[in-house]
């Protein structure tokens, strides 16, 4: 029953999912950004110069990955954080949202849609979206309007 369940439902998202995020890449055109350890991410350097905007989820205590995306690519970033007060140092060209995202309205928590509207960002914009909220990423990526708005992000 429940490999029923996983065919039926859960394998099609997987394979969207990973079918529409797949990149195709060389390892020399990887860069770190922000610190070592948790709070610092991989991307592809040859992409950077192409986003004007930056849409982080889960900042905490750490801006190092905002702040070394922002020296690469001069982006404004939208941040995005219910757990915290405000953004743990300065940050050049940002905006703080005590807010959190997730399928729905509710709370604390705004939708990708309303994400966008708020942040004032046009959906054929190039957006770099960084999503680092502790599993919860998989209702984002599971919830059909959210996913249609991610077809449009790069």
């Amino acid at each position: 029953m429940i490999r029923r369940i996983f065919d039926l439902i859960i394998r099609p998202i997987y394979k969207a999912i990973v079918l529409k995020l797949a990149v195709n890449y060389f390892t020399d055109d990887l860069v770190r950004l922000g610190k070592a350890n948790d709070g610092g991410y991989v991307v592809l350097k040859s992409r950077l110069s192409v986003y004007n905007h930056l849409i982080s989820f889960g900042i905490a205590g750490d801006v190092s990955f905002e702040k070394d995306f922002h020296r690469e690519t001069n982006s404004f970033s939208y941040c995005f954080d219910p757990s915290v007060e405000k953004l743990p140092e300065e940050l050049p060209n940002s905006k703080f949202f005590k807010l959190g995202i997730d399928s729905s309205v509710h709370g604390d928590y705004i939708n990708l849609e309303k994400v966008l509207l708020l942040s004032e960002i046009k959906r054929d914009s190039r957006i770099f979206l960084k999503m680092d909220i502790e599993g919860y990423e998989w209702n984002i990526f599971g919830d059909n309007q959210s996913f249609e708005i991610l077809k449009d992000f790069d």
